[in-house]
């Protein structure tokens, strides 16, 4: 079910930087009244390995360890998890940990991982998708039983937990994101476990209805309120306040992003980015909000780390709705 035009939309920060950065943008994010900071869990930040980028790559739970303890109210977690990088046992671990060093602010990301050269590079082992999605599904099972204390367990084809008295364990289930764009096995793993369903890599707005859709009938399938599982996905918001800047934004993304201005102009009208004026992105974003999205990630990856920029777009997005 579409959101109704008028629900809120929350907006969130994907930040990749080195600590001092993503803290920074953390606590402006937090002023701000933004919902969440969430990293990406990578131990490479480029799979292009020429070329290359100059983004470093850090341990993502570690960097948000220091994040929980200097933040008091913004919601952090990683977007997203590979289920390669870690044993469930050490998910469930780190994820009690986080949540209690940040007062119950810890969202767990999870995914099946995409990056094949960050697997060859540190020789993880990277099995072919469908035995990733198998593992995915296991993992969210395990950790189902690790945060019920009443489970008697569970037992897997890869995995295996015994019944046992966890200690220590939150209030609640530490909540999990489920991150993907696939059209049948996501949807379905995010209805029936998550607390969020994070939406990428789908073209067009019919495709991202369908798993909305998809997610909803698994929530109910499997006993869930289909209204818990928030809907949320990443965009790139760039404002200004006239249309004489519009250009210039234009011209700057187009060649990050290694398109003609003009191709990116369609874009921006075909799918409606939110790029432009102020006016102009708060358009886009009631579309957005219009098809069921209900928090939007903006990525800030640009170098340098330009807090003044972020603060300015923060300011902004407070007025949206």
């Amino acid at each position: 079910m579409p959101a109704a035009k008028g629900a809120s939309v929350e907006f969130g920060v994907h930040m990749a930087y080195e600590y001092d950065s993503v803290l920074e943008a953390a606590q402006l994010a937090e002023e701000w009244g933004l919902a969440s900071i969430m990293v990406p869990d990578h131990y490479l930040m480029s799979y292009d390995m020429e070329t290359g980028w100059d983004l470093p790559a850090y341990d993502a739970l570690v960097q948000l360890g220091g994040v929980a303890r200097e933040t008091s109210s913004i919601e952090i977690g990683t977007l997203v998890t590979p289920i390669t990088f870690r044993h469930p046992a050490v998910l469930a671990k780190s994820a009690v940990t986080l949540d209690e060093m940040s007062g119950g602010r810890f969202k767990l990301g999870l995914g099946i991982g995409w990056m094949d050269e960050e697997h060859t590079v540190f020789g993880i082992p990277y099995p072919p998708i469908g035995a990733r999605f198998d593992q995915l599904e296991e993992i969210l099972g395990y950790l189902t039983a690790f945060f019920d204390p009443s489970h008697p367990g569970f037992d897997g084809e890869h995995f295996r937990l015994e019944a046992f008295p966890h200690v220590p364990l939150p209030e609640r289930p530490v909540p999990i994101m489920i991150g993907g764009g696939g059209p049948r096995k996501v949807p379905r793993l995010a209805g029936t476990f998550a607390s969020e369903f994070n939406i990428v890599d789908v073209p067009g707005f019919e495709g991202k209805k369908l798993r909305i859709q998809r997610a909803r009938e698994a929530a109910e399938k499997a006993g869930r309120d289909p209204d818990s599982i928030l809907i949320s996905t990443q965009l790139t918001i760039v404002g200004v306040d006239t249309e004489a800047e519009v250009a210039d934004v234009v011209a700057e993304i187009a060649q990050e992003w290694g398109m003609e201005p003009d191709e990116l102009r369609r874009r921006i009208s075909e799918v409606h980015l939110p790029i432009g004026t102020w006016d102009q992105v708060y358009e886009a974003l009631d579309v957005w909000r219009g098809i069921g999205f209900q928090r939007i990630y903006m990525p800030m990856w640009a170098r340098p780390w330009d807090p003044q920029r972020a603060a300015a777009t923060f300011r902004s997005l407070a007025r949206f709705g």
